[in-house]
């Protein structure tokens, strides 16, 4: 149980620097993300739509079996 201070109940807010850190990672990868899509996108059309559909079915399905 925590114990209660000065200011009872209330948590300090703000972030920690591991919270700020994985959110810099967290932008780098995305930005990353989506150049990576455009580029793919540009080269294969509507294929790579297709491939990013049958991935995204692929991870959903694994994420359904590892939550069970």
């Amino acid at each position: 149980m925590k114990e209660k201070g000065k200011q009872g109940d209330q948590e300090k807010g703000g972030l920690a620097w591991w919270q700020l850190a994985l959110l810099g990672v967290a932008s780098t990868v995305g930005t990353g993300f989506f150049l990576g899509s455009a580029i793919g996108l540009k080269a294969a059309g509507p294929a790579f739509l297709a491939g990013l559909l049958l991935a995204s079915f692929a991870t959903y399905t694994v994420f359904e079996a590892l939550a069970k």
